[in-house]
C-alpha cells in the first residue's frame, strides 16, 4: 500500500530535521489482557497472532487494512526503525493516541499518557542504538467507560444515532524529531489587532541559556521584522509592532493584513536559536492578525459585526473516521465548503494539518464544549 499522510504532521512548528514513522506496522488485539504478564512489549507476538496495520488509521478503518468493528480495549503496536541522524537529542513525537497509552523502546518503558485527542512527545536519546530500534505501545481504550473524553464515540457496541464507531489506538502522525541540546520548545504567537502588535513567548531549552535567539517575520514574501536577542531565561516574551511604518498602514491599503474567511492574509515567522559559531535550532511558523469577540450577542471579527453562516462538521470519515486520507483530500474538502457559500465548521475534531488548512483556505472553527460528558460527570458528583 503506498504510505499516506507523509507531510510535516505540526504546520505551525515545523522543523527541517525529521523522520515519519507512519506506514506499516505490526498490531495485536489483546482481548483478554494477557500482553502485559507475556511481557509482549519483549516478546511480541508472532505473525501468526499479529497482522498488518497502516499507521495512522485506526484498526476500524478501511484504511487500516484491518477494518473491523468489533470492541476491543486493548490493542498493541510494534513498528522498528533505524535513526537517519546522529543528534544528541531525539525525540519521538505523536500527534494523537486514543486513549491511554505505555510506549515502550527495546524492551524497556519509557512513557506513559493519557487522552484520545492530545499530542504527547517523550525524549528517547537515552534509550536508542545507533541500529535497529523496536518500539512498541499498548493501547487500552475502555469502550464502556462513559467519563472520559471521546467526543461522538460511542460506549455501546453498536452505533445509533448521533453516536459513531469508537476510535482505538494510533490515529495521528507518529514521527522522530532530531535536535541540538540547544533548542526552542515551544512558542506561543498572540495577535493583538487593538494594538496592531503580536505578542510572542519563547520557550527555550535549559542549554539555550547565553545563546541568542533570531525572529523573522514576513508578509507576502517581503520581511518586516528582524529581531535577535540574548536568551536569558528559559520563557521568555517579546512583542513587535506588525505593520512597521509599511505601506499597508495607509488608507489606500485598508486592513489588508488582517486575516477573515474573505481576506486569508497570514505572516511567516521563523524563529532561530544560534551563537556566533553555529545555529542550533530553526522553527518555522504562521499567524494571521485577527481579533475575535462578543458583545450583546453579536460575533465580532476584527471589530466589526460577523454574519456566520454554519455547517456541523462531525469530522468522521467513512474510510478514515477522524483523520482524511492525504493532506490534499482535506484541502479539497474545505475548499468545497468554502465554494458553497459556509464560513465556519462547528464540532470538528481533527489534526494539527486540517486545523492549519482552514487558516490558509480562511474558514472559521467554532469549537462547543463536550456537553454530554460533562453533564454526565455533573449527575454522578
Amino acid at each position: 500500500m503506498k504510505q499516506m499522510r507523509t507531510e510535516y504532521p505540526r504546520p505551525q512548528f515545523e522543523r527541517e530535521e525529521w523522520q515519519l514513522l507512519n506506514g506499516t506496522w505490526d498490531f495485536c488485539f489483546d482481548r483478554e489482557n494477557i500482553g502485559l504478564g507475556q511481557h509482549w512489549e519483549q516478546n511480541f507476538p508472532s505473525d501468526e497472532q499479529a497482522v498488518k496495520i497502516e499507521v495512522p488509521f485506526v484498526y476500524q478503518t478501511a484504511l487500516s487494512g484491518i477494518n473491523r468493528k468489533e470492541p476491543i480495549d486493548i490493542v498493541w503496536y510494534k513498528r522498528s526503525f533505524t535513526k537517519e541522524r546522529e543528534m544528541p537529542i531525539t525525540k519521538i513525537h505523536f500527534g494523537a493516541v486514543d486513549y491511554e497509552t505505555i510506549v515502550y523502546l527495546n524492551g524497556k518503558q519509557i512513557g506513559y499518557h493519557i487522552g484520545g485527542h492530545t499530542p504527547f512527545s517523550i525524549d528517547i536519546s537515552n534509550y536508542c542504538t545507533t541500529g535497529e530500534n523496536i518500539l512498541v505501545l499498548r493501547v487500552f481504550d475502555p469502550l464502556e467507560d462513559e467519563e472520559i473524553l471521546r467526543g461522538k464515540q460511542f460506549w455501546e457496541k453498536e452505533p445509533r444515532g448521533i453516536w459513531y464507531t469508537q476510535t482505538t489506538g494510533i490515529w495521528q502522525s507518529v514521527w522522530l524529531e532530531y535536535l541540538a541540546t540547544n533548542y526552542l520548545e515551544d512558542v506561543k504567537i498572540t495577535p493583538d489587532v487593538d494594538l496592531q502588535k503580536v505578542d510572542i513567548d519563547l520557550y527555550f531549552s535549559k542549554k539555550c541559556i547565553g545563546c541568542n535567539y533570531g525572529i523573522t517575520i514576513e508578509f507576502e514574501g517581503a520581511t518586516i521584522i528582524e529581531a535577535a536577542g540574548k536568551i536569558i531565561h528559559e520563557r521568555m516574551s517579546t512583542s513587535f509592532d506588525v505593520l512597521q511604518g509599511k505601506v499597508f498602514r495607509g488608507t489606500q491599503h485598508g486592513e489588508s493584513y488582517l486575516w477573515s474567511p474573505e481576506n486569508p492574509k497570514l505572516f511567516d515567522i521563523t524563529f532561530h536559536v544560534f551563537d556566533a559559531n553555529e545555529q542550533y535550532d530553526r522553527v518555522a511558523s504562521y499567524f494571521g492578525m485577527r481579533k475575535i469577540h462578543t458583545k450583546d450577542g453579536v460575533v465580532y471579527l476584527n471589530n466589526r459585526p460577523y454574519y456566520q453562516r454554519l455547517v456541523l462538521d462531525q469530522g468522521i470519515g467513512k474510510r478514515a473516521y477522524l483523520l482524511h486520507q492525504r493532506m490534499r483530500h482535506s484541502y479539497l474538502i474545505l475548499k468545497l465548503r468554502k465554494s458553497l457559500g459556509l464560513m465556519v465548521a462547528a464540532n470538528i475534531k481533527n489534526s494539527k494539518t486540517h486545523v492549519s488548512s482552514t487558516g490558509l483556505i480562511s474558514l472559521v472553527i467554532l469549537f462547543g464544549e463536550r456537553w454530554q460528558v460533562l453533564q454526565h460527570i455533573a449527575q454522578n458528583m
